[in-house]
Parts: structure tokens; sequence; C-alpha cells
């Protein structure tokens, strides 16, 4: 059982040519290492696709059921039903492509609030380690220093999670979201706003209806964009 390796010298005699960074050397030994195991390296790849796609689903199915639980006023995380509600309210002053790549950093950052609040979810998480996992033996080929592993919303390859999330929060239909639902800072400003029951959607849109009943008439609408 052998394992092939190179030892190589890289330099210039010009002291004005840049040098390799680490990022440099380890692209390097990942291009010899697809060259070198190709036969292995595709057997990898393909099943780390397999696994992107899976979790691609799973956070789906998550990001779903979220949203059914904000209309039938069952949902308990409250941070993510806050997020997910700033977010759609955002999205309708946004001109241009409505995805990832285009959006402001304020609404990118949102974004990734929610998916590494879907990336708890257990089905979620169950893939995400198993994607880790390919993507470790694929880097095991040439290194054995393995990366700490990236939250789910600084993964290059789950752009399209990102992607889904913004879909589902352009889905929504109107909302209505009750004080005690908004931000901690806008809460602290104003010690006079009461404690309410958690926030239900209002569908405003035919032919769904959803409505709630408020235990306090002190109860506000607040509109997610204006935190932004």
């Amino acid at each position: 059982d052998t394992h092939p390796h190179v030892h190589m010298v890289i330099y210039s005699t010009d002291p004005k040519e840049g040098y390799f960074t680490k990022t440099g050397i380890r692209q390097l030994k990942s291009a010899l290492a697809n060259d070198i195991f190709r036969p292995e390296m595709l057997e990898y790849y393909s099943q780390k696709t397999e696994q992107r796609d899976e979790l691609n689903l799973r956070a789906q199915d998550a990001m779903k059921e979220l949203i059914e639980q904000m209309e039938t006023g069952t949902m308990e995380n409250e941070k993510i039903e806050l997020l997910i509600c700033e977010l759609s309210e955002a999205l309708k002053s946004v001109s241009g492509k409505k995805q990832y790549g285009y959006l402001s950093p304020k609404l990118k950052s949102i974004v990734d609030e929610i998916t590494n609040e879907l990336a708890k979810d257990t089905r979620v998480a169950e893939a995400y380690k198993l994607w880790n996992e390919m993507q470790n033996a694929v880097i095991n080929i040439y290194t054995d220093n393995l990366p700490e592993p990236l939250p789910l919303s600084q993964q290059k390859e789950f752009k399209t999670v990102r992607n889904m999330i913004i879909r589902e929060a352009l889905a929504l239909p109107e909302l209505q979201v009750h004080p005690d639902l908004a931000s901690k800072e806008e809460l602290e400003s104003d010690n006079s706003v009461p404690q309410v029951e958690p926030a239900v959607l209002v569908n405003t849109q035919q032919p769904r209806k959803i409505s709630y009943t408020p235990q306090s008439n002190a109860a506000l609408s607040i509109s997610a964009a204006t935190r932004l």
C-alpha cells in the first residue's frame, strides 16, 4: 500500500515577483491530487453531490414547515420568525434581482442568520455532517490538516439554500407582527410596550384567510423594513 507523493520547490530569482500563499499551496496540492487520484476523487465528488442535494431538500422541508407554523400561530422559535418577517418586508423594497448575490450586506446578514437557524434542524444538521465527512475525505487525500467545519451560511457550495430562503420569504402573505417579536433594541427603547401572545401571520390574500385575536389593545404592527 504505497502512497505516491511529490516534493516540490518553487522559487523565483526576481524579488519583485509574488510568492505562494498558504491558499495557493493548498490549491496546488488539490490540483495534483485530482490528477493523481482521479478515479478515487470522482467517487468522492459524486457522494458529495448526493449529500449536497439531500441537504438542499431537507432545508427546504424545514423552511416550509416553519412558514406553516407561522401561518397557524404555532411557531415556537421567535427568533427565526422575526428574521423571516423582517426579510419578507425588506425584500418588497428591493429592485433588481432578488437573489443572495445581489442583496445588500444587511439583507445578506439576515439570510445568513436564517440559514444558521435552519442548520439546527436535526435533518439539516445530519445532512450537513455527512457532507462535511465527504469533504474531509477529499481534503485528506493531500493533507492531514483538516479545517474546522464552517457554519452552513458561510459554505459557498450551499448558495442554493440561501436563495431558497429568499424565495420563501418573497412568497409570504401580508404580515402583522406583534411587539414582542420586535428587535431587542426597539423593545428597550419603549418600556411601555406590553407583553402579548406570540405573533400569528395575517394573510390578506384570497382564498386563504388567517386571523388572530390579540390579548392586548396595545398590539402593534411592526414593519421590519424600517429596521434596516
